[in-house]
């Protein structure tokens, strides 16, 4: 078996080529002389046996075997850093580090209260949770930036591992004076003939109501966009539109603003909220008791584990 010689060092000194698109401004971030860098990156070119980059008079830009490994020296040097936090952290006596990155629909009271409870029973474990988009949850799975992510199932996801946590609701969200307020449920196509605040790119939400106003013959006239509960209501309550958001999840905001909740009658309002991560092996061991647990408290009818 032949052992490749791409230390750490060397791969953070090539991202930060490839990121700055110089070997000078490289070996600066790295804090070695430029010709040490240059000699390393050639190493690397060598023992790969391919061009990683392209030269230019003005600096260099990455060949598709530089793509490559620059895609996989993330994921190296994340695992990385994950093992020595982990080893530091087990002499300190925290015996596992969970990563988990979370939607702002995903983060409710019952999220809270099974994440604490999980924690009272493993006090020697130490969770890291991060808020992200939808978008963003996936694609740090699959590049093991993080190691459980919980999103919408409106994400488009494929090669993960998922299972059901929670469901909801979509409803829309409008102010007391709307035309809409007094209606005990909204067909889709009502609310399409008004402006609607929506969400910004990465939120699954935002897409998928697009993309379902499209295929029924009733585009949504987006007018604004927002990433948070909070935005979104700010921006009702000022009559500047109306919003689709989840149900319970939005609740208290609406409670803050002042505002309304009706029903939207159509399926493609409900939805599931998924834990979601890339194999049982990657998650170590803190990460699959998690997910062991989890699964123990979600209630039967919602529980499928899948690979999506």
């Amino acid at each position: 078996m032949k052992y490749h010689k791409f230390d750490p060092m060397s791969l953070r000194l090539f991202i930060a080529a490839a990121e700055l698109g110089s070997f000078k401004s490289a070996a600066d971030a790295v804090h070695i002389v430029p010709s040490a860098a240059s000699r390393r990156l050639s190493e690397m070119e060598a023992e790969i046996g391919a061009r990683l980059f392209h030269r230019h008079a003005n600096g260099v830009s990455l060949t598709e075997a530089g793509v490559l490994l620059q895609r996989y020296a993330s994921i190296i040097l994340t695992s990385y850093d994950k093992l020595y936090l982990e080893c530091s952290e087990i002499s300190a006596g925290i015996k596992g580090l969970i990563r988990i990155w979370a939607s702002s629909s995903s983060l409710s009271e019952r999220f809270a209260g099974v994440l604490s409870s999980f924690l009272e029973t493993n006090q020697d474990i130490k969770i890291e949770l991060e808020e992200r988009t939808d978008g963003e949850i996936v694609e740090a799975i699959r590049d093991n930036r993080t190691d459980v992510g919980v999103f919408s199932s409106h994400q488009r996801v494929t090669g993960l591992q998922t299972f059901p946590f929670s469901s909801d609701r979509i409803v829309a969200v409008l102010p007391n004076s709307h035309p809409l307020a007094g209606a005990e449920r909204l067909s889709f196509e009502a609310i399409s003939q008004y402006d609607i605040i929506g969400w910004n790119d990465g939120i699954a939400l935002g897409r998928v109501m697009t993309d379902y106003g499209s295929a029924v013959g009733a585009p949504l006239r987006i007018r604004l966009k927002v990433k948070s509960f909070g935005a979104m209501c700010n921006l009702i309550k000022a009559n500047l539109g109306i919003g689709l958001a989840p149900h319970p999840q939005v609740d208290a905001e609406v409670k803050r603003h002042g505002l309304t909740i009706t029903p939207i009658l159509t399926e493609w309002a409900s939805r599931n909220v998924l834990f979601g991560y890339r194999d049982a092996e990657a998650l170590g061991t803190a990460g699959r008791l998690l997910i062991d647990y989890v699964q123990r408290v979600v209630p039967q009818p919602l529980q499928s584990n899948t690979v999506l």
